[in-house]
């Protein structure tokens, strides 16, 4: 809005000198009786094109430079999160998503909460804790990740050997959100706000975008072609730090005969930074886990 009455004021204020000049051009010309042609018509012409020309020079600049800062600072401060969180060495994340599918037969509702620890050593040892409850079959996993072990409960505790491999386990702490880097292809479209001690960026689409394409992928691209896509984005970043506070989406997919397709809902919050040196398992667990696969 402000933008439109600086431009709106520019266009006003290069319309009145526009009219300013050439009555006092036309009074000279008046006044000399038309003995010298100060001003033909050609000029005028020439002036108001100039005046419009400037005008719309102006607009674009202010326009460009509002676009700049605009994406700048959304870049930086997705570039900013990402790092930071990269380079944290343990976090606590706690969340809830909801789904609703019904592009398959039937209808498919999912309702879950997780929460998660997670450390990283020094010599790159990846530790966690995990709870996962799920109404999708009244599901819950509860599990430890230790440096020597790991301990799953189903029915009591089990214990098995760890793998080298600590890249499968990192997936596990896979919220279905995007990386925060992913964020950066389209950063100058999130809107921010500045709210005090921490910034939040949200992105918003009420109608087909593409961009959502990528949360979707379940879905047919037929499906998708004929769909209604909306939804949302939203990152909630602490000024100081750059660590992320809260990461949440909102998306719905709608038929192109109105057919509510798809319906998601996902809130993470993080917290904990840095106050984890290693996840263990509690003695309880450790003295009760059934040792398997050893």
């Amino acid at each position: 809005m402000r933008k439109f009455l600086f431009v709106f004021t520019i266009l006003i204020m290069s319309w009145l000198a526009a009219c300013s000049t050439n009555d006092q051009e036309a009074s000279n010309y008046n006044s000399a009786n038309e003995n010298e042609e100060n001003v033909t018509t050609e000029d005028y012409n020439e002036k108001e094109e100039n005046a419009h020309e400037e005008a719309n020079n102006e607009e674009e600049e202010s326009t460009n430079e509002v676009e700049e800062a605009f994406s700048s600072e959304g870049h930086e401060i997705i570039v900013k999160t990402s790092e930071a969180m990269d380079n944290l060495m343990s976090y606590k994340l706690e969340g809830s998503f909801f789904e609703t599918d019904t592009s398959g037969d039937g209808s498919e509702q999912i309702d879950s909460e997780m929460l998660m620890k997670m450390a990283f050593s020094e010599d790159d040892v990846f530790t966690m804790y995990g709870n996962v409850i799920s109404e999708y079959e009244d599901e819950e996993a509860e599990y430890y990740l230790v440096e020597d072990a790991m301990y799953i409960k189903e029915d009591m505790w089990f214990k098995m050997p760890r793998s080298d491999d600590n890249h499968s386990f990192q997936a596990w702490a896979d919220t279905g959100l995007r990386d925060i880097d992913e964020y950066t292809d389209f950063s100058d479209q999130f809107e921010i706000t500045d709210n005090g001690d921490h910034y939040s960026l949200k992105f918003k689409a009420e109608a087909y975008d593409a961009i959502f394409h990528d949360d979707l992928s379940h879905l047919s691209a037929r499906r998708l072609e004929e769909a209604n896509i909306a939804g949302m984005y939203e990152l909630v970043v602490e000024k100081d730090s750059y660590y992320l506070l809260s990461h949440n989406m909102e998306l719905q997919v709608v038929s192109g005969e109105g057919e509510i397709l798809l319906e998601y809902e996902a809130s993470f919050t993080y917290s904990d930074f840095n106050e984890y040196d290693e996840i263990t398992a509690p003695d309880e667990v450790v003295n009760e886990a059934v040792p398997v696969g050893q």
